[in-house]
């Protein structure tokens, strides 16, 4: 992104975050909690998964969001965010059962992380698509990371973006 255009980030992103959450029903996993969550049904190519699970169009899926205001504005100290979410996903494996999900799901910068919880890392194809959700999270992560855009100068995890998923399966078996 070009250095000009970073300082306006905030103003543009921020309220298309707000509308997209609104749009998709994505609600806070529970009261206070790190992660935000909605449903859908899977419109994707098949996907099989290590565990043997395979995802197949129009299986329900649940979509995981980082609330990217709580992780990064004290909320959520960041030696202590692998612990955090461990307890988020051993609330979602309690819930897993009622949720009658085939998978967990997200795209994210945060991809090193998730792979230390259990998440299976995959490459999102070149195109468009990529390219649009890897400037989006890169703007919210400008827009809500207290150093802005020196996080990036300083981070030392890639911020390519990935997707990455967890049946519902590999939940019950790492986090129940």
């Amino acid at each position: 992104m070009a250095k000009g255009l970073l300082r306006f980030v905030p103003y543009f992103l921020l309220p298309i975050d707000a509308l997209l959450s609104r749009l998709y029903n994505i609600r806070p996993l529970r009261q206070g909690s790190l992660l935000r969550i909605n449903f859908h049904p899977f419109r994707g190519k098949p996907i099989l998964l290590p565990d043997g699970t395979q995802v197949m169009p129009g299986d329900r899926v649940a979509e995981l969001h980082l609330d990217n205001w709580r992780a990064n504005r004290g909320a959520v100290y960041p030696w202590r965010m692998l612990e955090v979410t461990r307890s988020e996903l051993k609330f979602l494996a309690n819930q897993v059962s009622e949720l009658k999900v085939k998978a967990f799901y997200g795209i994210t910068l945060h991809h090193a992380l998730t792979k230390r919880l259990g998440f299976t890392v995959r490459e999102i194809s070149p195109g468009f698509r990529r390219w649009l959700t890897q400037l989006f999270l890169t703007g919210l992560l400008i827009s809500y990371h207290p150093k802005g855009e020196l996080r990036l100068e300083e981070g030392t995890t890639s911020l390519k973006v990935k997707e990455v998923w967890l049946s519902s399966a590999e939940l019950l078996r790492h986090y129940s």
